[in-house]
């Protein structure tokens, strides 16, 4: 019987244990924390289901929420500057937590509080009046009224959704006696409750003054200003604002146009009170770009901001380590270092990634190093506790001796060992593996493995292959040391020569010689030293001559790229391209093309069918001596090849359709391009592949690791078909691996050695560093009442049928399901997209919070004269999207799965005088595009693989970009979008282990559909 699906989000939300909030407050904030609960200012601290509520005594009672969402994040909501500054969980969450739990002391009944939006709970009751929707009006001279000591207003019932901000108003209506029994209530707010009345209603939906809505919140609108820095400050100039101050000298309360602004950050309140009162401030770089939504705001006339140029600084790992053969204890911090200047910081303290500003560049922290520290700990079994790193386990210590120790010393240069545990590594024999190689005869190899200790002493190879033939790892020595074998190391070589099938002889294994790469990466993998027989020294003087009619200027990096691939497909006949996305995989091609093509031994091209007339133009353009068919449309027919081409394009589609004719002809070279297309083995698609017949054959792809390993098998299945083995035996091995991180670990190194010898993958931050640099961000957003309420509706309805189906043995089940995801994702973006009618009768606020916010971000970018590039799965919302553009005054390119001529609307996006806005579907132009005028890139919503987000960004992040390119990620909080989020980063770490260079694998479901994954999306 399956389990209900709310129970398992019940059970899930239960756990409030002390390690739950080590992991999401950090040591620091648990350690106030608790100290506030033995306080005994903690009030009315209780949970409800995934919830914690609390009130805290301070001058003014401050209520507090948390929201727990998984094992490893909360929401907290509460108004102390920690968490309003980042989001994360503060003191006061923590105590709320720990006096909930009984373990903190608590005080008598609350007093009333009125705070703001969120500090007053919706609580469910009988009572109609409390489940009101109410409208807040203002009379004409509402701030004349205000600053003469009173404000009125009336009070009205609304036609719309209740939700929590009503719930607020009424709470606080009826403490101050505003509540009658009849509506309109008329309110005379006296000055001193003033402000007060305006932090109850901050962020209400619905409040007018003559028909007009009056916006009261704490997001900045866009402002005019003229900036002029010095040395240690700017000096910023408002520019025909009119702004007027409202409330008393503290209150941080402006009138803007139509919005109420109200200052909550206390580092910038001088600053906004001196430029809206004064029309003039001085403000420091830190706290200019420590606030993203400040510099966001800000529109510098003088054009200023524009001319600041952005740095990263990578930092220093410093690492010190504690502990013995039990556990490991790990911390470290981060040394930044620029010419004279020096920051050390802590790994689990809250830092802006901003580090100083210096001659009119901003120095940022660079993530890179950090990444690659989490990723390493990660692999390695370490666990987060108390702001440092734990590792235990038998296997996964004695791993870290013999081979992790290393790989953390390649990215620190130090390790800072405590006395006792040098004193127990010092104990430790740790003996390494090597490998000697001698040739035997024309055919074959003869390997033999040795064992030497640190301190070069050599073991009988022998007796240490015995021993760990019977599993051992530790063996104590006469001499009361503790002697390590490297098992893992072992076990990695003998699955290599189970995969290879090595032959045993006389204490070796021989090899055949057309393994000879894999044996020159086994070689490398045990001697890091290790020189490849065949690596490539090409540089552009030497291999130019070679192609004397590529008509193009190749960078360094993509003439080796060329060069090795020649030697690939020349010594084995086939090789993987999977350059990161912008790097130029099409045009290492063509040179490839130019080499071995000719009309008697045509080379074929298949591409996706958006791609044929840009690679039709790339070969024009760069090998015009090529001959090129493209093999598409309704006049095909062999006639056609009688004109001498010598490379035809066609398409996957087509292929198919026309593999009897392409089956009877042989080819030099074969390529596919987004060979991903052929990442599911059941296709046509991929099967027609198989099939074809070449002397030589390509893949390309910037996403090798799309879903799964999987995808791996089905490229090299029609690369080399049978060399990764049978597809079952293969998914049993690698995709469905199980065992310990050190078993796991065995199994990656051992595939990434056969498959490596044969793909070549460069990132753009190892070979173009002179491209600029790409920000990203995740910008939350929370649904309206009316849009929320749809949601839980939907999604309510959704699981009783889906309940019921799965206690019948509804083989549907699985679709119901999908098609109710869908549907969520639908409502997420934009409620018209499930229910078009909505959008006559609902506001655009309504019906979408992403469609708000999507206008903010366009506002900016397009007024700071910077084009951008909209993505969306679905081609209704980009629909919407341009109609509401239009009615703006905004003009805009749309290209989605009808569109014809691609490259018409790339040309005219690409030209300066081109719309700045292009509205792309995002599997229709996710790939095959160069569209650098764009520096901003908006995904408007998920998609459960961000290997396809990623590659869609790089449209405009690519060779040719020349600004700093911002990402944002549109999101909806407390919904699927928030669950696709996190089972994307929990899924990422495939990739990164085969390739090393941070590229994802998001598997939603295996074949078949796995439901308890699709039932962790719902709740």
């Amino acid at each position: 019987m399956p389990l209900a699906l709310h129970n398992m989000a019940r059970n899930m939300a239960e756990d409030w244990s002390d390690a739950w909030l080590q992991k999401v407050a950090g040591w620091k904030a648990v350690k106030s924390g608790v100290a506030l609960a033995s306080s005994g200012l903690v009030k009315e601290a209780s949970f409800n289901g995934s919830e914690c509520h609390a009130v805290i005594s301070s001058a003014k009672p401050r209520r507090v929420r948390v929201i727990r969402i998984d094992d490893t994040k909360a929401e907290t909501f509460c108004y102390c500057a920690e968490n309003q500054r980042t989001g994360a969980m503060c003191e006061h969450a923590v105590a709320a937590i720990t006096v909930a739990r009984g373990q903190g002391k608590k005080q008598g009944a609350a007093a009333p509080v009125t705070d703001k939006k969120e500090t007053i709970i919706f609580k469910s009751s009988s009572s109609r009046e409390e489940q009101r929707a109410l409208r807040v009006e203002f009379f004409p001279r509402w701030k004349d009224e205000w600053g003469a000591g009173r404000l009125s207003a009336k009070i009205t019932e609304s036609t719309r959704s209740p939700e929590e901000s009503d719930a607020a108003l009424f709470a606080w209506l009826r403490q101050t006696g505003g509540a009658q029994r009849f509506m309109p209530w008329i309110l005379s707010i006296p000055g001193n409750t003033c402000e007060e009345f305006i932090d109850v209603i901050l962020g209400h939906p619905e409040i007018q003054c003559q028909g007009q809505t009056i916006v009261i919140s704490t997001d900045l609108p866009k402002i005019s200003v003229c900036c002029r820095p010095s040395v240690e400050h700017l000096d910023v100039s408002l520019v025909e604002v009119d702004v007027q101050k409202m409330g008393g000298n503290t209150s941080g309360l402006y009138h803007i146009g139509n919005q109420l602004f109200k200052s909550t950050d206390r580092k910038l309140y001088s600053f906004f009170d001196l430029l809206f009162t004064e029309k003039l401030a001085k403000i420091t770089y830190s706290q200019l770009f420590e606030c993203n939504s400040l510099v966001n705001c800000l529109v510098d006339q003088s054009g200023w901001m524009e001319r600041v140029a952005w740095q990263t600084i990578d930092p220093a790992l410093i690492v010190t380590m504690d502990g013995d053969l039990q556990c490991l204890r790990l911390e470290n911090h981060w040394k930044y270092q620029h010419g004279n200047w020096i920051e050390v910081r802590e790994d689990h303290e809250n830092y802006s990634d901003f580090l100083f500003f210096e001659s009119n560049v901003c120095y940022m922290s660079g993530a890179s190093r950090r990444q690659e520290l989490l990723k390493l700990l990660s692999r390695q079994g370490w666990e987060e506790i108390d702001g440092g790193w734990n590792l235990r386990g038998e296997d996964l210590l004695l791993t870290f001796f013999q081979k992790g120790r290393e790989d953390l010393l390649a990215i620190s240069q130090n390790i800072d060992e405590s006395l006792a545990l040098k004193r127990t590594r010092e104990s430790l024999v740790v003996l390494r593996a090597s490998i000697e190689q001698r040739q035997v005869d024309s055919q074959h190899t003869a390997l033999s493995l040795h064992f030497i200790s640190q301190e070069g002493r050599a073991f009988d190879a022998q007796k240490i292959r015995k021993l760990l033939e019977s599993g051992k790892r530790l063996i104590q020595t006469n001499d009361g040391k503790t002697l390590l074998l490297p098992k893992e190391s072992w076990d990695v070589f003998m699955q290599t020569a189970q995969d290879l099938q090595f032959a045993q002889q006389k204490g070796e294994f021989l090899a055949k010689n057309a393994h000879s790469l894999v044996i020159e990466y086994l070689r490398k993998y045990y001697d890091k030293n290790f020189i490849f027989n065949n690596q490539s020294k090409t540089h552009r003087n030497n291999i130019t001559a070679d192609f004397p009619n590529l008509r193009a200027d190749l960078r360094e990096y993509q003439w080796q790229g060329v060069s090795w691939l020649r030697d690939r497909l020349e010594s084995h006949g086939f090789a993987l391209l999977a350059d990161e996305m912008g790097l130029g995989k099409t045009i290492q091609t063509i040179a490839l093309l130019l080499a071995f093509a000719r009309p008697d031994n045509l080379g074929l091209v298949v591409v996706p069918t958006s791609l044929l007339r840009n690679w039709e133009t790339e070969i024009a353009k760069f090998a015009p001596s090529l001959k090129t068919i493209v093999w598409h449309g309704e006049a095909r027919g062999d006639d056609l090849l009688a004109e001498n081409h010598s490379v035809i394009v066609t398409s996957y589609g087509v292929l198919v359709k026309d593999r009897a004719f392409f089956m009877k002809r042989g080819y030099s070279l074969l390529v596919l391009d987004e060979a991903s297309m052929i990442r599911n083995p059941d296709t046509e698609v991929a099967r027609a592949c198989y099939r074809m017949q070449a002397q030589r054959k390509i893949a390309l792809t910037g996403t090798p690791l799309e879903n799964s390993v999987q995808d791996l098998w089905s490229i090299f299945q029609f690369l080399q078909p049978g060399y990764l083995g049978e597809r079952k035996a293969f998914r049993d091995r690698y995709e469905r691996m199980g065992g310990d991180a050190s078993e796991k670990q065995v199994s990656r190194d051992s595939l990434k050695l056969r498959v490596m010898p044969f793909i070549l993958r460069r990132t753009k931050d190892e070979v173009a560093k002179d491209l600029p640099e790409k920000m990203e961000y995740d910008q939350w957003c929370d649904m309206s009442a009316e849009q929320s309420h749809l949601y839980q509706n939907v999604l309510n309805q959704g699981l009783v049928k889906i309940d019921s189906m799965l206690r019948d043995g509804d083989s549907a089940a699985r679709m119901s399901l999908l098609t109710l995801l869908l549907r969520l994702r639908q409502i997420c973006c934009d409620a018209a997209l499930y229910d078009p009618s909505l959008v006559e009768s609902w506001s655009m606020e309504q019906r979408s919070a992403k469609l708000e916010q999507l206008f903010r971000l366009v506002q900016g970018s397009v007024e700071s004269g910077r084009k951008m590039l909209i993505f969306s799965q679905f081609a209704k919302q980009l629909h919407v999207i341009e109609a509401e553009c239009k009615a703006r005054s905004l003009s805009t390119l749309r290209l989605d799965g009808a569109t014809r001529d691609r490259q018409a609307l790339v040309q005219e996006f690409q030209k300066s005088s081109g719309p700045p806005i292009f509205l792309i579907s995002l599997k229709a132009g996710g790939y095959g595009l160069n569209l650098t005028k764009a520096s901003t890139v908006i995904h408007f919503d998920p998609w459960w693989n961000p290997a396809a987000e990623r590659q869609a960004s790089d449209r405009a992040h690519r060779i040719g970009q020349t600004q700093r390119v911002q990402i944002y990620r549109l999101l909806t909080r407390g919904t699927v979008e928030e669950r696709v989020k996190k089972m994307q980063a929990e899924k990422s770490a495939i990739a990164d282990r085969l390739f090393g260079a941070g590229e994802n694998a998001s598997q939603l479901v295996g074949k078949g559909g796995d439901l308890e994954v699709l039932r962790n999306l719902l709740l």
